[in-house]
């Protein structure tokens, strides 16, 4: 979909604010290393319900003007990709104890995948709802695009059909309703959209 300025904007403001979440999130966590020396005794739980409500709130507030003419706010599905999402950042957060997966860098990456998964999200849904029925992958067309995702740009499907992305079976990039959360070598840094069609 073609973005607006406005909607630029509000994506933009959306990508600063879980680029502090994610921030505060790390910075626990290297407190958490600095205070105890590892961290084999921390609550996992405790950052992945933190880390889940905080995005869910974050995303609310997002998608609230965006999705008031479809009558609905944020849907089931939606919250549960959102719970596996915030899962595997803490659980890869955690798991690696080398300085990027705490870092400002590593932020920014999650902020601006994370808010292009909100974003093809909404679009999928307000595609739907303004009728249009079939919608065509793109990529950026330059030498960094995966060769999986080679081999789906430009193919036309029906709105409610998948593509499949290497192993991954996606409506739209970064989806994780099927099973995108199992290859997240498909979703990452994707920089991918979708034409919807009518």
């Amino acid at each position: 979909m073609e973005l607006s300025e406005e909607e630029k904007r509000r994506r933009e403001d959306l990508a600063n604010e879980l680029l502090i979440l994610f921030l505060l999130l790390f910075n626990e966590i290297e407190a958490e290393r600095l205070i105890h020396g590892d961290l084999s005794n921390v609550d996992i739980t405790y950052y992945k319900e933190m880390l889940y409500r905080q995005y869910c709130d974050k995303v609310d507030v997002y998608i609230l003007l965006l999705l008031a003419l479809l009558g609905s706010g944020m849907t089931d599905e939606m919250r549960e990709e959102i719970r596996q999402r915030t899962s595997f950042i803490v659980d890869t957060t955690l798991k690696y104890d080398a300085e990027f997966y705490t870092s400002k860098d590593r932020a920014i990456m999650l902020a601006e995948n994370e808010t292009n998964y909100v974003g093809n999200n909404t679009d999928y849904r307000i595609a739907k709802y303004q009728g249009y029925r079939h919608k065509k992958w793109l990529t950026m067309k330059d030498e960094k695009v995966r060769r999986t995702h080679v081999g789906v740009d430009e193919s036309v499907k029906g709105i409610d059909e998948y593509y499949q992305v290497g192993l991954a079976e996606m409506l739209y990039p970064y989806d994780m309703s099927r099973n995108g959360a199992e290859h997240p070598e498909e979703w990452q840094n994707c920089r991918c959209t979708i034409q919807y069609l009518r």
